[in-house]
């Protein structure tokens, strides 16, 4: 399994294997939250180069973030109406900012499209991040209940996307 930053194009094979096999299998949620990992740099020596820095994968970065090493992580599709949960990605960050996260779940939804998933939820915590990203989608956040609107639409797909109430609890 290729398993550089970025989609795992291997999983998303296998999991339109499982919707040809089972329709059932292919409404999704995809889970998107970054996952504290240990701040390091090490040398691989099959690619000659130093790995722990921030990587949005395929070569994507700034250049203020050649130098700065990655702290959290991940992306995940969980199955609806079936019993499965694949990682489906992952890239390197440290803090990333809301047109970087609004890019990579579009990149998520639409390989999830073009393998015959049908993604009806994303669920994510409530940073200021990530409501922006939403924001971008098309959904309405507001400081009260009242000013929630969840539902938006995204290009190529024939129902609306619903982004549950999300809520840090402490």
């Amino acid at each position: 399994v290729q398993c550089e930053p970025v989609f795992f194009q291997d999983i998303f094979k296998h999991l339109q294997n499982l919707v040809l096999k089972d329709s059932n299998n292919g409404d999704c949620a995809l889970i998107c939250d970054g996952m504290s990992i240990k701040k390091s740099i090490i040398f691989s020596k099959p690619k000659g180069c130093y790995e722990g820095f921030i990587n949005y994968g395929e070569n994507i970065v700034s250049s203020s973030d050649e130098d700065t090493i990655a702290s959290e992580a991940v992306f995940m599709l969980v199955a609806l109406r079936s019993h499965w949960k694949y990682p489906i990605g992952y890239v390197l960050i440290d803090k990333i900012n809301s047109d970087y996260l609004h890019s990579l779940i579009s990149c998520a939804l639409e390989l999830s499209k073009e393998h015959n998933l049908k993604v009806r939820t994303i669920t994510c915590n409530g940073t200021s991040t990530n409501f922006k990203s939403m924001y971008q989608f098309g959904c309405k956040v507001g400081e009260n209940i009242e000013d929630f609107n969840g539902m938006f639409t995204f290009p190529g797909y024939d129902h609306h996307l619903f982004l549950p109430l999300m809520l840090d609890i402490c």
